[in-house]
């Protein structure tokens, strides 16, 4: 499913199966493309969004809360010359990929309560609002972007687990600084927490519960670590 330019003034619905959706507007010279919330579906599917805007959400699987049809999803969001702007980021049931770079986006939730585990990459010009790993063992990097409120981990897994996070606040392959304006936590579990680069992050960092290990060789943090 290809979607350059124009106006979908509700729903884009990938429906069952394992789905391609391709959003854009590029080589438009305005960004002209406007669409409500984009589902991917039930299966494992693939969501690229790379200019124009996105009012409502994007959804990795199809919202029923149905675990056994949620499949491993891929969803990047990365603008091109025009721009781009998004509201939230469900990665809903499955391991999903997430990926926010060269854009601005509100909140990006991981996981709902049927995910083993989420990966996020808020990359070079990425501003988001909060990145939530949700239910599962979580990889979340924050390179060179910005995440204007908290970064958190995820909680147990499907089955009751506990399992740990991986979270790392660094520069960009570019050289961007990585700023996180709220606290950076990777809740229960034995989580991994890295800080180095010229990042800043404007609250604390904790492990919370667990046998956390937690590195920081560089950065600013303006509260405090424990």
């Amino acid at each position: 499913m290809t979607l350059l330019g124009g106006r979908v003034q509700g729903d884009v619905d990938a429906g069952a199966g394992n789905d391609s959706v391709f959003v854009s507007d590029f080589p438009s010279p305005a960004p002209v493309l406007d669409v409500e919330d984009i589902l991917g579906g039930i299966g494992a599917d693939t969501i690229v969004v790379d200019a124009g805007t996105v009012g409502g959400g994007i959804f990795g699987d199809d919202t029923d809360g149905d675990a056994s049809d949620d499949g491993a999803d891929s969803i990047c969001v990365v603008g091109n010359l025009v721009g781009i702007q998004v509201e939230d980021v469900f990665g809903e049931g499955g391991r999903d990929t997430i990926i926010v770079s060269n854009a601005v986006a509100g909140n990006i939730f991981g996981g709902d309560e049927n995910s083993p585990g989420d990966s996020i990459l808020v990359g070079e010009g990425a501003t988001v609002a909060s990145v939530d790993g949700g239910t599962g063992e979580d990889t979340i990097r924050v390179l060179g972007g910005t995440v204007t409120g908290n970064v958190l981990g995820g909680d147990e897994t499907p089955d009751g687990g506990i399992e740990g996070d991986l979270i790392e606040i660094a520069n960009g392959s570019a050289g961007g600084f990585a700023s996180v304006g709220g606290n950076v936590a990777g809740n229960d579990g034995d989580d991994t927490i890295t800080v180095s680069g010229s990042s800043t992050i404007t609250g604390s960092v904790g492990g919370n519960a667990g046998n956390d290990s937690i590195s920081i060789t560089g950065g600013t943090i303006v509260g405090h670590w424990q």
